[in-house]
Formats: structure tokens, C-alpha cells, sequence
């Protein structure tokens, strides 16, 4: 057992007692004191709960230059979300999700671990495989001062999901056994922290870790600012290498200037070897973005560093990855030497529809060698209340990094609250 599983259950044993003492609320009410708004009962917080039904139909389709055949991926993600009502500031949920594929799946590598591979080799992967999970079982509290608690299978992300995420695009969500604490409220100071010890990646894979992610965050008239750590050791051998422990601060808002909106990001982070890596290294994160958004036009330029030593790069095994940097994903796993993104986006947001179009241009963080460029354009619209249909385009011309590329994603959505 690890030394800090048994610490783990003590802190996890406290918290709970502190939620029950503050469930039991004040020793009574004054006579004739009348209750403005009745807690629901036992009962009631499951007759009152919600209920949600998702639908995700995708085909995508890949022209990877680095192989004969292209790959075509027809699936259906189904998903069923349930959670209580409070009782006393405790309550509970769990999602059901359900992946198929719809015709073939012998067109595409679907990157499954173990028994989930199709054991397609010969096509480029598209990371769906056919499977029915858990996605989500979870109980938690809610009490005063912000206070939330969650213990179970859960959904986890932080900022922008780029170091942690549930990786949203790819059919089956990832989800984390963990615990996690948050005290505070929007709008002002908001610590929170998560204990880590599996991860349940979309292919089916559940690899063990210890994960300890702290953050503190304040929103101000300046923007929302954070501060985080993040230790991640993992247990398997063939994952060792991934262990690291990752410090930064993290500045995002926006000023209106004569009726347009001028946007800012910036973020520094450094990545250091930590728990049982085998290597040594101390390498830098940085993003920047400025942009302007008038009405339902928005133009934004930024710059991405994931810095690169020749044998290690800043890594992000937990972040929300597609599309971050382009939507081929070329860089999903960031090269030795690391990689800088340029890039400059356009986006249009209308009440039925919206657009995007963005250009990046790829390099190596050490020595400055072109890896590629990428051309992306994204369209949705609302066809119906709960119905919504999408298409994704990506090019991605190689330099000296993977092979060109073509994307083609179409998609659509549904959703409907039951309860």
C-alpha cells in the first residue's frame, strides 16, 4: 500500500465527519420561526433530481499520408446522467455511457486498450473504441462557504482543461477515480485540491496514479487569476516517464475599449521530473493570446511554448489535448525538442449558427526546425432545440514532423432533459 493511501483515508474520514456536523445545521429553530424554503426529503432528492439522455453521432475520416489506406470511423455515443437532488447538502450521480460502431469497425486503427482494440493496424487511428462503461459514480457534499466535496468516479477539469481535462471530443469521456475538496465561490477567492489514484482514459485503458492537483484562483476586474501545482506519479513502469510535477499561474480576462472587447491570456508553468521519472529535467510552459471581439466577431493571435530538451519535452497526459493545438493532433504527444504554435484564429458566434477558421504554424522549442502547418475550420448549427449538427476540417502539411494529413469531421448532437 502507499504511505499516502492510509493518510488519504484519514483526510477523506475528517472531511466527511465536518459535512455531517454541518448538515445537522443549528442545534434548533425558534418557536414560532416559519421555514421559507422546505428541504426536500429523502425521497424527494431523487424524485427531484436530474435526469439527462446525450446522443453523439460522428463520422470522421483521416488521409494520413504515413499510411496506403485511409481511415473511416462511423459511431454513436450514447450517454445517461443522473444526479439527486440535495438532502441535507449531500447528494449523488452517475453517467452510463455507451459507445458503438455504426457499420464496419475494421476501417479504422480504434487505438482500443487490450480487448477493446479492433486490432486494425494498417489505417490511421481514430481513438473510439466500441464500449459500455461507468463513466461517472459519485456521492458529494455542498455546505457553507462554497464548500463541495466529491468522492467516487468523477469528471475533473481545471482553467482551460489543458493540463487537466475529460478529453470531451473523443466519444467516451475520461473520468477519474478520485477525491476532491473546493472551498469558495465564483467571483472571489476559490481554493481547490483532488487526490488522483486512476485515470479512465477513452480507450479503455485505467492506469493507476498518484495524483495530488492543487489550485487557487481569484476573479478580479483585472481577470480571472490562478496559481496550481499538479504532482503526478504513475504507478505502471511504462508510464514512469510521465511523472512530473508542474507549477504555474495563469492570468485571463478582458477590457472594452470604444465597444470592443480587447482579450488576454498569459500562463507560465515549469515542469520538473518528480516521483519515479527516470529522467531529470526542468522545462518551461508559456502561453499568450491577445484578441478582440466586437459583436459576434472575435480575432485572436497567440503563441504556445512546450518547451523540449532533446530527450524529455513538457508533456500533458491529463489535459483536454485535441484541438489545442490544431485538430489533426500532431502534437497531442509533444516531441523531444518540444514545439512552439503561432497561430491566429477567427471565429464567428451567431443565435443558430457560428464559424471558426484558424492557421498554425508549428516549430521545434530547441533549435527552431519547422514541424509543420495546419489550416482549420470548424462550422455548427442549431437545428432544433436539443439538436445540433457540426463539421470540422483540418490540413496539416508536414515539415519534419508526422506526415501530411487531412481531417473531415461530421458530427451531431442531442440532448434532452428528461427530469
Amino acid at each position: 500500500m502507499r504511505p499516502l493511501r492510509s493518510a488519504r483515508a484519514r483526510f477523506e474520514t475528517v472531511v466527511c465527519l465536518a459535512a455531517l456536523l454541518g448538515a445537522a445545521g443549528p442545534a434548533g429553530a425558534g418557536e414560532g420561526e416559519v421555514e421559507e424554503d422546505r428541504a426536500p426529503t429523502f425521497f424527494e432528492a431523487f424524485t427531484e433530481g436530474s435526469f439527462t439522455v446525450d446522443l453523439r453521432y460522428r463520422f470522421e475520416f483521416v488521409d494520413d499520408a504515413g499510411f496506403d489506406k485511409d481511415a473511416e470511423a462511423s459511431t454513436l455515443r450514447n450517454a445517461f446522467s443522473f444526479e439527486t437532488a440535495a438532502y441535507r447538502g449531500f447528494f449523488g450521480g452517475f453517467v452510463l455511457e455507451n459507445v458503438t460502431a455504426i457499420g464496419s469497425d475494421t476501417l479504422y486503427d480504434n487505438r482500443g486498450a487490450g480487448r477493446l482494440s479492433n486490432g486494425v493496424t494498417d489505417r490511421p487511428g481514430v481513438a473510439d473504441p466500441a464500449l459500455t462503461e461507468v463513466d461517472r459514480a459519485y456521492i458529494g457534499y455542498r455546505g457553507p462557504l462554497g464548500l463541495e466535496l466529491r468522492a467516487g468516479r468523477i469528471d475533473y477539469t481545471l482553467d482551460n482543461q489543458r493540463f487537466v481535462g475529460i478529453a470531451p471530443w473523443r466519444q467516451s469521456y475520461r473520468s477519474y477515480d478520485a477525491f476532491s475538496a473546493a472551498l469558495g465561490r465564483p467571483g472571489g477567492w476559490r481554493a481547490r485540491y483532488a487526490y488522483l489514484d486512476r485515470v479512465n482514459y477513452n480507450n479503455g485503458s485505467r492506469p493507476a496514479l498518484e495524483g495530488h492537483l492543487f489550485q487557487v484562483s481569484r476573479a478580479s476586474g483585472v481577470g480571472e487569476f490562478s496559481a496550481y501545482a499538479y504532482l503526478l506519479d504513475w504507478g505502471a513502469e511504462d508510464r514512469a516517464a510521465l511523472s512530473s510535477g508542474t507549477f504555474g499561474a495563469r492570468l485571463q480576462g478582458s477590457r472594452t475599449l470604444r465597444g470592443t472587447d480587447v482579450l488576454y491570456l498569459a500562463e507560465y508553468a515549469r515542469q520538473v521530473d518528480h516521483g519515479d521519472d527516470p529522467g531529470e529535467f526542468s522545462l518551461d510552459y508559456a502561453h499568450a493570446v491577445l484578441g478582440a471581439r466586437k459583436g459576434p466577431w472575435t480575432l485572436q493571435v497567440g503563441w504556445e511554448l512546450k518547451d523540449g530538451d532533446g530527450t524529455n519535452a513538457v508533456q500533458t497526459p491529463l489535459g483536454t489535448n485535441h484541438g489545442k493545438n490544431g485538430f489533426a493532433d500532431r502534437l497531442v504527444v509533444t516531441p523531444p525538442d518540444g514545439s512552439q504554435d503561432r497561430y491566429v484564429s477567427l471565429r464567428i458566434d451567431r443565435k443558430t449558427w457560428a464559424a471558426y477558421v484558424a492557421y498554425h504554424d508549428f516549430q521545434a522549442a530547441r533549435g527552431g526546425a519547422d514541424l509543420g502547418r495546419e489550416v482549420d475550420l470548424q462550422a455548427r448549427y442549431s437545428a432544433a432545440r436539443a439538436l445540433s449538427l457540426h463539421f470540422k476540417l483540418a490540413r496539416y502539411w508536414a515539415d519534419t514532423l508526422s506526415q501530411d494529413t487531412t481531417k473531415v469531421m461530421l458530427w451531431a448532437t442531442w440532448s434532452l432533459d428528461v427530469l
